[in-house]
């Protein structure tokens, strides 16, 4: 998965957000570039954060941003982003520091639903997750794919 998002270029490196929103609206950017989400995606998701609290933050440090299938997607995708410094998101005064995000596109639930069960396999291996927290550029993210994930 690491490779493909490299070879789409669908990854993202950057120092730090502002806020939650900018972060989430970052973490867009490479699949508006090139047409796979419509430029209001990202407004879906923050408002869907607005309205039931960070839903996505599924584990510390790392966040996987969707919203629901709807015609504002034209490909399914996902897209890489690290941040050097962690972004808080607030659930019940409690911060909840992300600096991973996956940000999820997709065009119907079955994609949808390969492509989680994907990140999961990822996400599971307490090694690429430090591994992808220190990663730095794209040739870190083809490293991890092939010493973790080619095997």
């Amino acid at each position: 998965m690491l490779k493909e998002l490299v070879e789409k270029k669908h990854f993202k490196f950057a120092k730090e957000a502002s806020n939650w929103k900018e972060a989430i609206a970052m973490s867009c950017e490479v699949l508006e570039l090139d047409n796979s989400i419509e430029k209001n995606y990202k407004e879906e998701i923050i408002k869907c954060i607005e309205l039931y609290g960070p839903y996505i933050v599924i584990m510390p440090l790392v966040a996987i941003p969707h919203y629901k299938l709807n015609n504002k997607v034209k490909k399914t995708e996902v897209a890489f982003m690290k941040l050097e410094k962690p972004v808080n998101f607030i659930d019940n005064n409690t911060e909840k520091p992300v600096q991973i995000f996956f940000t999820i596109a997709s065009c119907n639930a079955n994609e949808h639903l390969n492509n989680i069960s994907r990140l999961s396999e990822i996400l599971m291996n307490e090694n690429i997750v430090n591994k992808l927290l220190e990663a730095k550029n794209k040739e870190d993210l083809l490293s991890i794919q092939k010493k973790f994930i080619d095997k």
